[in-house]
């Protein structure tokens, strides 16, 4: 099972190098300002020295499609995670600008499984989460078995409430077309600063798979 790893939230310049000397394959930035992991312009954006095999992705929560493209231009993303209401005609304009979405269902059943259709065209992956009223990093997870329902056309993301405690799951899964997992909160010491030392235990987790 060859399974990437994905760091969300990440909002300090000090903690992100620290975090990047693990080479995650994935590393997401929260630009929603309610979160309180917004990073803002607490972070001035990728160096020359951002290595290219850590991809970068712009997390985003129903943003218009200006404000959305101005951000991009400015930190230029590898990916667009949608993270709120967007509709597949939102993701087919962010299509049309070349952009690579990654766009984020809650699932609490199998019935939201039936809603992705839509967005299959214009999508790279779907991340499935908790749902929950805040975005962001809610620390709980949902009920994975309702993924062995899902048709498995479009690679996903696993996310809400991974930790090293329940990692030991994602074994089960490895019918799944599963690109990757999205951790958090689960290894953080505060909102935004995540624990290196808990991220290299999951990494040597991920290994053993």
């Amino acid at each position: 099972m060859s399974l990437k790893w994905k760091v969300c939230g990440m909002k300090y310049e000090e903690n992100i190098q620290q975090v990047l000397e693990l080479k995650p394959d994935y590393m997401g930035f929260i630009f929603y300002k309610k979160s309180p992991r917004y990073v803002g312009d607490r972070w001035n954006g990728p160096g020359k020295d951002f290595p290219v095999t850590t991809k970068k992705i712009g997390v985003f929560v129903n943003e218009s499609l200006k404000n959305l493209r101005a951000l991009n231009d400015r930190f230029q993303f590898d990916y667009l995670q949608l993270h709120g209401h967007e509709t597949s005609q939102y993701c087919k304009e962010l299509c049309q600008d070349n952009l690579t979405l990654i766009k984020a269902v809650s699932l609490k059943t199998d019935e939201e499984l039936k809603t992705l259709e839509e967005f299959k065209p214009w999508v790279k992956y779907f991340l499935f989460d908790t749902p929950s009223s805040k975005y962001g990093g809610t620390g709980t997870s949902f009920n994975w078995s309702v993924l062995k329902e899902y048709d498995n056309e479009v690679p996903i993301f696993l996310s809400g409430g991974i930790s090293l405690d329940n990692f030991k799951g994602v074994k089960e899964l490895k019918e799944l077309n599963l690109e990757a997992i999205d951790v958090n909160s689960k290894f953080e010491t505060h909102p935004g600063w995540k624990d290196p030392i808990k991220l290299e235990r999951l990494k040597n987790q991920i290994k053993e798979l």
